[in-house]
């Protein structure tokens, strides 16, 4: 899921 790991990342859920 790399659309879902910049959506997260902006979070900060997902530091990938």
């Amino acid at each position: 899921a790399k659309a879902l790991g910049k959506r997260l990342r902006i979070k900060g859920r997902f530091q990938s």
